[in-house]
């Protein structure tokens, strides 16, 4: 299958930056002008930057909406194991795909979990789940894996809001 262009062109890259606390002005977002800068050096060109609530419908809509404009997307944020972590259930229904549990994932968040001395709740165990049409991403620095998952003409990528977990997996 041939994959067209996105409007912004095959260099171009959205961000999706995930947050009551970046919309509420409780939390500075050093994320977004630390990934445009890092892609601009790269040869990227930024062609847009969103926020949006911890909402799922939110979050999948303006994914749909930046999945058309640009040939990657970037989210962060609203990958870890609160309630309000809602990325992966809103990457699930903007690609039309059902959540699973990844098995790498689970062994991954209890190892973490183990080091560190404690037990993986069940609320950590929902970073186990993906999107069954995503690609898990591996978090060095973190518990919580990112995602890989191919929208229309984009590519999005899920990354934690964890700002060194990020600049890792970015990098």
């Amino acid at each position: 299958m041939t994959r067209l262009l996105s409007e912004g062109g095959p260099d171009s890259v959205a961000l999706l930056l995930v947050g009551d606390e970046l919309l509420l002005g409780t939390v500075s977002d050093t994320n977004g002008a630390w990934m445009a800068a890092t892609l601009r050096e790269r040869g990227w060109r930024v062609v847009e930057t969103r926020v949006v609530p911890d909402d799922a419908a939110r979050i999948a809509s303006a994914v749909v909406d930046l999945a058309r404009r640009a040939a990657v997307v970037i989210t962060s944020g609203g990958l870890g194991p609160t309630s309000d972590d809602l990325t992966r259930e809103a990457l699930a229904d903007a690609c039309g795909s059902p959540l699973v549990v990844d098995e790498r994932a689970a062994a991954s968040i209890a190892g973490w979990y183990r080091s560190r001395g404690r037990a993986p709740g069940e609320a950590a165990q929902r970073m186990s789940l993906r999107p069954a049409a995503a690609e898990l991403l591996v978090n060095p620095h973190g518990s919580a894996p990112g995602l890989r998952v191919e929208l229309d003409t984009s590519t999005v990528y899920a990354v934690p809001g964890v700002p060194s977990e990020l600049r890792s997996m970015v990098s």
